[in-house]
């Protein structure tokens, strides 16, 4: 990346088809550091791709939570929703991400009653998931 950087070729706002910009890419499948750099480079921490997943929603699907600590340190909302009205917590529960939802709901960082547009809870995608292990954490913490 940074031989791109360097020949004045890497574009930090370009996006794919699916409206995913370098950082938005970078925050599924980088290193911290990769991280680091692209925000010394000034790349817009807050963009959204066409289903408006934002990186936080990314780092929750990849159960990645030093990411998402990281995405919290830098000033990163997590409280962008997707145009479905899907949470970080949505995301973590949809991929049987126990560690991250954790640590959402122990930071207080999400709603863990919080429906999507199609009416449907943390909770309800853990029962559909059949994983009882977030179905036991949710309802640890308030779920309905």
């Amino acid at each position: 990346m940074k031989y791109l950087v360097s020949t004045g070729k890497f574009n930090l706002e370009r996006r794919n088809s699916n409206g995913k910009t370098p950082w938005i890419k970078a925050a599924a499948k980088t290193s911290i550091e990769v991280k680091k750099y692209l925000v010394e480079l000034c790349a817009n921490i807050h963009a959204t791709d066409k289903h408006n997943l934002g990186a936080m929603t990314v780092a929750a699907r990849r159960s990645d939570v030093a990411n998402c600590k990281y995405l919290l340190e830098i000033g990163l909302s997590h409280k962008v929703l997707s145009y479905d009205r899907e949470t970080p917590l949505h995301h973590a529960c949809y991929c049987n991400n126990l560690d991250t939802a954790r640590f959402l709901l122990e930071n207080g960082l999400v709603d863990v009653n919080a429906k999507t547009k199609r009416g449907l809870t943390a909770l309800d995608i853990a029962w559909r998931k059949l994983n009882t292990d977030l179905k036991t954490l949710l309802l640890r913490f308030g779920a309905k």
